[in-house]
C-alpha cells in the first residue's frame, strides 16, 4: 500500500466487497478484521476507495464506514440495483439514503444494467434521478463501465440517458452548471486529480486553462473523463 499510495496518479484503491450476501465479520466480508485494516491504511494514506458491492451489502456499507470518519468512498454503479422487484428496489433505496447520510461519500452514475432483467431505458432514468435526488448533483460522478456495460447500451445513448436525468432534476437556469459539475468537476475534486500535474509539460497550461473555463456556468463545452 506504501508503495501504490507513492504513485505520482495514484488516487484510490478499488477493491470488489463479495456479491453474494455475507456478514458477520467472516473472511471476505465488510466486516472482515483485514478488511478494515485497509480501510485504515487508505485513510492514512488520504486514498480514496472506490465502493462496489449490490444494493443488498448497502446498508452493512454504511455501517462499517461509520468506523472511518473522514474516508473519502466513491460508490460504483448506481450502487448496482440488480433487483429491480419492489423489494429489491426498498432495499436499494434505503441502503443509498444510509450511505448518503455520510457526507464523505459519493456515487458514480453508471452501469445500470442488469443480469435479471432487460434494458429499459426510461426505468433507468428514473433510477439517475433518484440517485440525484438522494445524493445531489455535487456528489454524482459520471462514469460508464465500458466495455462492459456495452453489451446493454451504447456509450453515446449512455451519455445521453444521463444527460437527459440531469436536465430533468434541474433548474433551467442551473442546468449547465450542474452538467459540467457531475460530467467533469466532481471527478476532479472527489478524485483530487491534479489536472497541470499529469498532463505533459508542454500542454499543462492548455489542460489548467481549459479546466477553469469548464468549471463557469456559461461554458458548452464537457470534458468526460473516463470512470
Amino acid at each position: 500500500m506504501a508503495a501504490v499510495s507513492r504513485r505520482a496518479r495514484q488516487a484510490g484503491h478499488r477493491r470488489h466487497a463479495p456479491d453474494p450476501p455475507v456478514s458477520g465479520g467472516t473472511s471476505g466480508s465488510l466486516q472482515d478484521p483485514r478488511w478494515r485494516e485497509g480501510l485504515t491504511l487508505l485513510k492514512e494514506r488520504d486514498l480514496s476507495w472506490d465502493l462496489r458491492v449490490p444494493a443488498w451489502h448497502l446498508e452493512e456499507a454504511a455501517a462499517t464506514l461509520e468506523g472511518f470518519p473522514g474516508l473519502r468512498v466513491i460508490l460504483n454503479h448506481s450502487g448496482l440495483p440488480w433487483d429491480r422487484t419492489p423489494q429489491g428496489l426498498a432495499q436499494w433505496r434505503a441502503g443509498m439514503r444510509a450511505l448518503a447520510d455520510n457526507a464523505n461519500v459519493a456515487v458514480k452514475l453508471s452501469e445500470l444494467g442488469t443480469p435479471w432483467h432487460v434494458w429499459d431505458a426510461g426505468a433507468n432514468r428514473e433510477l439517475l434521478c433518484e440517485v440525484l435526488d438522494i445524493f445531489g448533483a455535487q456528489r454524482c460522478l459520471f462514469a460508464s463501465n465500458f466495455p462492459v456495460s456495452g453489451l446493454k447500451v451504447s456509450y453515446g445513448d449512455w451519455l445521453a440517458l444521463v444527460t437527459s436525468a440531469i436536465e430533468q432534476m434541474t433548474r433551467a437556469d442551473l442546468r449547465q452548471n450542474t452538467l459540467d459539475k457531475v460530467l467533469h468537476d466532481n471527478a476532479i475534486h472527489w478524485y483530487r486529480l491534479p489536472i497541470a500535474a499529469i498532463a505533459s509539460p508542454t500542454d499543462a497550461a492548455a489542460v489548467t486553462s481549459s479546466t477553469a473555463t469548464s468549471i463557469t456556468p456559461s461554458t458548452t463545452t464537457h470534458k468526460t473523463p473516463m470512470a
